[in-house]
């Protein structure tokens, strides 16, 4: 008993129709994967910014306490020159986890500061804090 293909009635995907398909969904990847790293990027970024806000909030909560800005921040402790904890309404961890590095504080003069540190982004994007802002 010989069995025969019956070509004309067979049932699947030819390997070119398979190929075409493969191609189709590579170039997809290759359009989706790259747009989406810039949102997830952009999202660390805004984290990051969003980490430096509450550390701003706790800036000033420190300067309503002792009435002056830490004179300097022991990081990634968070502690004064005394040893006393600057954060007040966020946990350490939580804070640097959020940035990448922690580059310097400064107390300016006219009880004034500047903090700078490095956005868990791509690109290690510099924020600035200061009392009247904050920017990258």
């Amino acid at each position: 008993m010989a069995m025969h293909l019956n070509t004309k009635n067979s049932k699947g995907f030819t390997l070119i129709e398979l190929l075409i398909v493969v191609g189709i969904i590579a170039i997809l990847a290759a359009i989706a994967i790259p747009t989406y790293m810039k949102y997830v990027d952009r999202a660390k970024l805004i984290s990051s910014v969003a980490t430096m806000d509450v550390i701003k909030h706790d800036l000033e909560l420190y300067n309503n306490d002792n009435g002056r800005y830490p004179g300097i921040i022991n990081f990634p402790a968070f502690t004064d020159g005394s040893g006393n904890l600057v954060l007040l309404s966020a946990s350490v961890s939580a804070v640097n986890e959020k940035i990448n590095a922690w580059n310097s504080y400064n107390l300016l003069a006219g009880n004034s500061y500047e903090l700078i540190a490095e956005a868990k982004d791509s690109s290690n994007t510099v924020i600035t804090l200061t009392p009247n802002s904050i920017s990258y």
